[in-house]
């Protein structure tokens, strides 16, 4: 029976690509079976009009992966072989994958801070600035970055950290990555070394940081909040801990650390023999007077690391994170480090640099912080109008979250399925507990920082039918 293969001869793919997946696509589907001989080039040539070449290199192709092999003087056979169980893989994965995007892609509004608002950063700006170190910097792209980051962007991050967030470092001292969790890791093993084995965090906090020192066989010890900061107090049953915290922002609560809570909190790590991580990941997201002194400044006794990262800044697809080490720890970190590559673009941080030293990046955070003003009483006044009967309202004048505590716990799962029925996506304060899955839930957190505004108070309608349902 005559085989009957597709090529598309006025298109830009080359012949031989061509024929040659069509070929493979009869294989894999069964219409050409196991040894059976395939046309000669000569046939396939003259019956499809294309030159002997571009057979020949299909079936050279071809006989290199092994779909098909040769016997001399007799021609070409298919090599038998089984596409079952690839193609209910690859049926399985593409599945998989739809659903994934599905659900992704069916909530109108949106309150979980995945994305930013695309108002809310200045393409324009950040292009000119790409194109400026592509123009000035163009032979330093030719070599590959340092491994604990650009010298430029480490000299602008102690400029600019210094006068924002009063940090104390000198350029040596930081250390850059395409994320916070690529930097916790080499800190996680660094303390694994000097016998360090315990992993305290608040409790709500940052999961990921947990993941990160879990992964390490670390012992996680989840710290309860006291007025929504970390309670330093349970931090006193061990020596040799690490605390991961966010004193100028708790996540998710936002709540600002004291400055006796602080100044307990520094003591207790030197006493301790422990160390602090500060999270200071929105250190400038303010909208009711200045941005909070760091943690880091306050630190005499070289006990805290600070991590700070762009991306709340600037877009989630630009990685670029930074943390401050301890002198005292350098050498050992650079030991251990030396070998390493740098994960974060070179490109993206010499744009980076150039912005801050310019000021660009200062301009870009106070639009930023004027929009996210903006949002803040919008979503404050939307939420005192609809949900004050429903729910008790938390919402600091900082970040772009805001935490409402329900009147009763609920199921989880029936929670999640009225999420999808009404459109609108926001998290559960359980998704961010440290220690274990709850049944129920009474608190559920909003971010406000990829939602249009226009969309902001009928997603919170729509929230308002959930809550009518629920009760």
């Amino acid at each position: 029976m005559e085989k009957v293969f597709f090529v598309e001869k006025n298109t830009d793919d080359p012949l031989y690509i061509q024929l040659y997946n069509s070929i493979i696509k009869e294989i894999e589907v069964g219409h050409l079976s196991g040894d059976e001989k395939m046309p000669s080039i000569r046939h396939l040539s003259n019956n499809m009009g294309i030159s002997r070449t571009t057979v020949e290199n299909t079936y050279a192709q071809l006989v290199s992966e092994g779909y098909i092999y040769s016997q001399p003087q007799k021609g070409y056979y298919v090599t038998p072989m089984t596409f079952n169980s690839l193609r209910l893989r690859e049926n399985n994965i593409r599945q998989e994958t739809k659903d994934i995007y599905l659900e992704q892609d069916t909530y109108q509004f949106d309150f979980t801070g995945e994305y930013v608002e695309y108002k809310n950063f200045d393409m324009t700006l950040w292009k000119k600035n790409i194109n400026r170190t592509l123009m000035d910097d163009d032979l330093e792209l030719y070599h590959m970055g340092h491994p604990f980051g650009e010298l430029r962007l480490k000299e602008q991050i102690c400029d600019y950290f210094k006068r924002v967030r009063g940090v104390n470092a000198e350029y040596h001292q930081i250390i850059i990555g395409s994320g916070m969790q690529g930097l916790l890791i080499p800190i996680a093993r660094l303390f694994q070394k000097r016998d360090y084995h315990i992993f305290s965090i608040e409790n709500p906090g940052f999961n990921t940081a947990k993941d990160v020192f879990d992964q390490t066989n670390y012992v996680i010890n989840p710290i309860g909040l006291r007025d929504h900061v970390l309670d330093v107090k349970a931090l006193r049953d061990y020596k040799k801990q690490i605390c991961f915290t966010s004193p100028s922002y708790q996540f998710p609560y936002g709540a600002i650390m004291p400055m006796n809570i602080r100044l307990q909190l520094l003591d207790w790590a030197n006493d301790s023999d422990s160390y602090i991580i500060e999270d200071d990941y929105n250190n400038e997201l303010r909208y009711i007077g200045k941005p909070i002194r760091s943690l880091q400044g306050m630190d005499i006794h070289e006990r805290v690391i600070y991590m700070g990262s762009f991306s709340t800044l600037l877009l989630p697809s630009i990685r670029i994170s930074f943390m401050i080490l301890p002198k005292p720890l350098l050498a050992s970190y650079f030991e251990e480090n030396y070998r390493g590559t740098q994960s974060a673009s070179k490109l993206e941080q010499l744009t980076l640099a150039n912005m801050l030293k310019n000021g660009d990046f200062g301009k870009h955070v106070r639009r930023l912080r004027k929009n996210y003003r903006s949002k803040y009483f919008l979503i404050k006044g939307y939420l005192h109008k609809h949900l004050a009967s429903y729910v008790d309202i938390e919402i600091d004048p900082a970040g772009v979250t805001c935490v409402l505590k329900l009147k009763q716990a609920y199921n989880k799962k029936r929670i999640y399925a009225l999420q999808k029925e009404y459109q609108v996506r926001f998290s559960l304060l359980s998704e961010f507990m440290i220690d274990g899955n709850l049944e129920k839930e009474q608190y559920i957190v909003l971010n406000y920082r990829g939602i249009e505004e226009s969309k902001i108070e009928k997603g919170i309608v729509q929230i308002k039918e959930i809550l009518c349902r629920l009760y």
